[in-house]
């Protein structure tokens, strides 16, 4: 079922219990503003007419696209954001007002809902959907073909290898790993460092000594 910026999708999706899609929770302009209250009005009709909703049928959706770098990502977007907004104008009048000589990608971005850069960039905007939302069970990309094709289909790749693993914890012991890691550092490499000198020390002298011994035995062999 859905949910948009009026709480009427959220009481059919509690009321027969189905999966509550949030098509427009990157949009500044309401729907990420009253996500958790929808999921609330969902929550209380469920409740009404004998359901339970789980969060983890929960979707969220809206644009994205990343890149390598910030820089390669705008550029990417120049092939169709502004069809984009010319068509999303047409649907809706007034929509993203007066750009008054500014680049569409800022104004895309004022929002802070909205990723138009690399993949830390789109964990941020999913973090901060997840701070407004609680947990959900899925982000959709809207379709949007702000790039070509070859670009879109490496931002889908990039989330996959780096946006996705930040939430499923899958490099959680690695980070936090290489994190005590980072904070100890220098620590860690002095006590190396001693312990390879204390080695050195110890089996330098034991060379010393079976060499002194041998020397004695050749000496004596001689006598």
């Amino acid at each position: 079922m859905a949910s948009a910026a009026t709480p009427s999708g959220g009481r059919l999706a509690g009321k027969y219990n189905l999966i509550m899609l949030c098509v427009a929770a990157t949009d500044p302009r309401g729907g990420f503003n009253v996500l958790d209250v929808n999921w609330k009005v969902a929550c209380d009709s469920a409740a009404e007419h004998g359901n339970v909703l789980d969060r983890s049928r929960l979707r969220l959706m809206g644009p994205m696209h990343i890149a390598e770098t910030r820089e390669k990502a705008r550029e990417n977007v120049r092939f169709g954001l502004m069809k984009y907004i010319e068509y999303a104008r047409v649907i809706t009048p007034g929509r993203y007002g007066d750009f008054a000589g500014r680049d569409p990608v800022d104004v895309m971005l004022d929002s802070g809902h909205i990723a138009i850069g690399t993949p830390d960039d789109a964990i941020a905007v999913l973090e901060r959907l997840r701070e407004k939302q609680g947990h959900f069970g899925a982000f959709l990309h809207q379709a949007h073909d702000w790039a070509d094709w070859e670009a879109t289909k490496k931002s889908y790749e990039l989330y996959i290898r780096f946006v996705a693993p930040h939430f499923s914890n899958a490099n959680a012991n690695r980070d936090q790993s290489y994190d005590e890691w980072k904070a100890h550092s220098q620590d860690f490499s002095d006590r190396s460092h001693a312990a390879a000198q204390a080695t050195f020390a110890k089996f330098g002298k034991a060379d010393q000594a079976e060499a002194a011994a041998a020397q004695t035995g050749m000496i004596g062999s001689k006598s």
